[in-house]
């Protein structure tokens, strides 16, 4: 076997790329092929920009790529804009005018996937605050854009990994924020998690519709995305990108098409060319349709077995956790093991009294959940004319059923008067998740 380099000429920054390429390897499977990088030592320096970037791969001979690699390695180089200059050299032929090579773990195991030591966490607890609402500066705000398209590269993970994307980005210096950004996304319809929270996995591509003024298409973007895709949509249609309300999560991306029939005949053309994209309709409408009361949804939820004896148990009472002795009474409880010699997880779980059984789900569906079996009373409001739905921030609904509210603009809620406020929210859409949850549904406004 020989190895060699392709030329490639690049414009983006050398570092950047070598990340990105590596993401891609991993994607492609062509990690047994292409072993090592390099590129000119005065990249940085060029005038123009413009620069030589090698790749270094294996194959029988120099200039032959292997069959079973064409096809994924081309597409490839398309996926991160670059072409095939039939520029074939060896290593001493460039060695000169080259940085150091990267060899193939340091080029593959990037920075980004190096996991950093944290202590155990449960990707589902944490306290609400008002962090959410809190805004970002300048700079982060579009950090959030560079994680989704590493997510998108990747396609999938483990949890200790998207802790330590979110450090290395600069957006979760402690390991704590990682959850709240998990959840934000997963709101939008840009990744998907496991029901431990364990594993996270992209979400396919897709334009989600919603109602406009006129007769046109309107969607915005879900799911996994790239700067090529944001590239050809700016350049091939009516697309509008907006930052979210406080800015911590990625852009919105609202695109228009005559029709439907025009929408879809963009994405079977992006989808042959690059990757699948697809028409995913109404999304929170069908979601909402689809959801189970929320009977069904507590008796679906995966149940835990506890040794009482190892842990100290905070019940969560009036807005905070209190402590107390073994737990007796129905609710939200947090625990904490007593073991000194292990690291475990803080759990925030759902007691259920009667059945003496723990269960796990989202830290906001297990506090609703347990104020609706306590008899609180929960009150949802809904303006027709703003066509605008808002829940008490302490009410705030388990993330399914608040998915559904955000799949219906694109947009995350933003917070007034201590409630969370959703956009586009039809009063269908309102009437049937009010009708799951078992909430009291007051509406304002006229038609």
């Amino acid at each position: 076997m020989e190895r060699w380099y392709i030329g490639l000429q690049a414009r983006t920054s050398p570092i950047d790329l070598t990340q990105y390429l590596g993401c891609l390897v991993r994607q492609y499977g062509l990690g047994d092929f292409i072993t090592r990088a390099c590129y000119e030592r005065q990249a940085r320096q060029k005038k123009t920009g413009e620069y030589y970037y090698f790749v270094g791969v294996v194959s029988d001979e120099k200039g032959h790529i292997p069959e079973d690699k064409h096809q994924a390695f081309y597409r490839m180089l398309k996926a991160i804009g670059l072409h095939d200059r039939q520029l074939y050299v060896h290593y001493d032929e460039i060695q000169s005018m080259s940085s150091k090579e990267l060899e193939s773990l340091s080029f593959r195991q990037i920075k980004m996937v190096q996991l950093n030591r944290y202590t155990p966490t449960d990707p589902f607890d944490f306290v609400a605050s008002s962090e959410d609402s809190a805004h970002v500066t300048e700079d982060t705000k579009q950090v959030f854009n560079h994680l989704l398209f590493y997510l998108s590269t990747y396609g999938r993970g483990t949890w200790q990994q998207f802790r330590t994307m979110c450090a290395e980005l600069g957006l979760d210096s402690t390991g704590e924020c990682a959850r709240r950004i998990s959840r934000r996304l997963r709101l939008l319809g840009h990744i998907e998690a496991s029901r431990d929270g364990q594993n996270w996995f992209a979400a396919p591509a897709c334009f989600v519709q919603f109602e406009g003024k006129n007769q046109q298409y309107h969607a915005f973007l879900a799911g996994q995305r790239s700067p090529r895709l944001l590239e050809i949509l700016q350049r091939e249609t009516h697309a509008i990108v907006s930052v979210q309300p406080y800015g911590n999560a990625p852009e919105q991306v609202l695109v228009t098409f005559p029709n439907e029939s025009t929408a879809r005949a963009f994405a079977d053309d992006y989808s042959r060319q690059y990757h699948p994209i697809y028409l995913a309709g109404q999304a929170g409408l069908k979601m909402a349709s689809i959801l189970p009361s929320l009977d069904e949804w507590e008796a679906s939820l995966p149940i835990l077995s506890i040794i009482k004896g190892h842990y100290r148990f905070e019940r969560w009472v009036d807005g905070c956790f209190e402590s107390m002795p073994l737990p007796r009474e129905t609710g939200m409880y947090r625990l904490i093991h007593d073991s000194e010699r292990f690291d475990h997880p803080q759990l925030t779980l759902y007691y259920d009294a009667d059945a003496d059984t723990w269960k796990r789900a989202d830290w906001y569906g297990i506090r609703f959940l347990a104020l609706r079996r306590t008899g609180t009373p929960c009150d949802v409001h809904y303006d027709s004319a703003r066509r605008e739905l808002a829940t008490a921030l302490e009410q705030r609904w388990p993330d399914l059923y608040e998915r559904s509210l955000v799949l219906a603009s694109g947009r995350l809620p933003h917070f007034h008067n201590d409630h969370a406020i959703y956009s586009n929210i039809t009063a269908a859409q309102a009437h049937i998740l009010a009708g799951k949850l078992g909430v009291n549904l007051i509406e304002h406004g006229g038609a």
